[in-house]
């Protein structure tokens, strides 16, 4: 039904995430949420203007966690088939972005399931949980304006040195681009809780990864 052509982009926030959180950035909410209705309602063409918009944010979201470009095709294709299917479950005036992450979230879990196995992780200290009462942390300038120039494969390496949380934080802001609002939804935490993960997570990228001297793209 559809195709997946071979994306490279840097793995990095945009400015403009924040700006149109539901969507690719640049696309305005409301835009979405009129294709969304439209693809209930059975339109073809809107849910084709869906899977364009959404497709980078997803296949990122999932290539980061399987390091391998055709299983997270495969996957990515996964994903918006059942959206297909299970569009009609969509309640409308909720933010789509966050819902599409949801399935490809379980998706990656069944195919983790499935090869009866799971990349090797760290355990969730319950330290590393903030609570919503945390004033959100004081990035440095340094630390706040920090791009990851690595190869996909360093990227994927120093996401498994981070605990759960941690993990699934990152994923979310630089991969599928969601907003701050939204990636509090999905995890279930406030949005100083999800900057204070950021900034953790961040921080420890830094330590444990060695940015190379030109930039990498992430395929």
């Amino acid at each position: 039904m559809f195709g997946l052509q071979s994306m490279r982009t840097r793995a990095a926030p945009t400015s403009r995430a924040s700006a149109a959180p539901d969507a690719a950035p640049g696309t305005p909410v409301t835009e979405v949420a009129d294709l969304v209705a439209r693809a209930q309602h059975g339109d073809r063409r809107a849910f084709g203007e869906l899977y364009r918009l959404h497709l980078r944010p997803v296949y990122r979201y999932i290539r980061l966690q399987v390091n391998d470009d055709v299983t997270a095709e495969d996957l990515t294709q996964d994903v918006f088939m059942s959206i297909l299917r299970g569009i009609a479950t969509f309640r409308l005036g909720e933010a789509f972005g966050p819902w599409l992450m949801r399935a490809a979230h379980n998706r990656v879990a069944n195919h983790w399931r499935n090869q009866a196995r799971r990349p090797q992780t760290t355990r969730l200290p319950e330290e590393d949980d903030p609570g919503d009462d945390q004033r959100p942390l004081v990035a440095p300038e340094a630390a706040s304006a920090f791009v990851l120039d690595i190869s996909v494969d360093e990227l994927a390496g120093g996401l498994r040195r981070l605990t759960d949380l941690q993990r699934e934080v990152i994923l979310l802001r630089f991969g599928a681009e969601l907003s701050l609002a939204e990636t509090a939804a999905n995890v279930g935490r406030s949005v100083n809780a999800v900057k204070n993960l950021e900034f953790k997570a961040l921080s420890a990228l830094r330590r444990h990864l060695k940015p190379a001297g030109g930039a990498h793209d992430l395929a």
